[in-house]
């Protein structure tokens, strides 16, 4: 597993396709670093997802980590290995990068947090940026992608905000001028709860993009613990 960057908090919109985005540029503002752990690194011994989520929380909260993958097919119980791993040392999201020999067939999945999967080829010049710099950066980002037939499409967003939560999606329109297009958008979501906090609860709701034919949802769920700290 591999940890990286800046995370601009965005929810997985279903028909959307999630893409990390790597930039060699510094910033003042709030960064997460990556951390590598690779396959290889994971001890026989480590039988089971509880004892294989022993990360280091100093290294791996409030990051992105980068997971090496396996068959994206048949690794299922790999995969909740690594995300039940990542959430209990803190992560913020995870990216699955195939591993060399197996190629470019990914698959549609849900996660336990933020997470987005990428080839051999992409995964390879990801590893490839982040052994070239001391501190490597990352920001997933979110595209939903125009799959019908109309070239002039225009989704509008439409915020049902979980209680206690402000919800802001940018840009509130998405206009595709093609078919398969892929266009971006970031969510940001705000806490009202923590300071009168005083014991673990939920809330949910949910963002639709619409071109008042077609319906696109993405249910949102965000659960306080005690203390600073929401799981979204």
């Amino acid at each position: 597993m591999t940890v990286s960057s800046v995370f601009s908090f965005t929810i997985f919109l279903f028909l959307s396709l999630a893409s990390p985005t790597i930039s060699d540029s510094s910033s003042d503002s709030l960064q997460t670093f990556i951390v590598h752990v690779a396959r290889s690194h994971k001890p026989s011994l480590f039988s089971t997802h509880q004892q294989w989520g022993q990360l280091d929380p100093l290294k791996v909260e409030g990051k992105i980590v980068l997971c090496d993958y396996g068959d994206a097919r048949n690794d299922l119980e790999n995969k909740v290995e690594k995300e039940d791993a990542v959430k209990l040392a803190g992560g913020l999201g995870m990216i699955l990068a195939l591993a060399n020999g197996y190629g470019e067939i990914l698959t549609a999945s849900t996660y336990l947090i933020p997470t987005t999967m990428v080839g051999e080829i992409a995964g390879n010049k990801i590893r490839e940026y982040i052994r070239s710099d001391e501190n490597p950066t990352a920001t997933i980002a979110f595209r939903g992608t125009n799959v019908g037939s109309s070239a002039g499409a225009v989704y509008k967003v439409k915020v049902n905000a979980p209680e206690n939560v402000d919800v802001r999606v940018s840009p509130k329109k998405l206009v595709f001028n093609a078919v398969n297009q892929a266009l971006s958008y970031n969510i940001r979501f705000t806490s009202f709860k923590w300071a009168s906090l005083k014991k673990s609860s939920a809330s949910f709701g949910s963002i639709e993009w619409s071109d008042g034919v077609h319906k696109v949802r993405s249910p949102i769920a965000v659960r306080w613990s005690e203390g600073p700290k929401a799981s979204i």
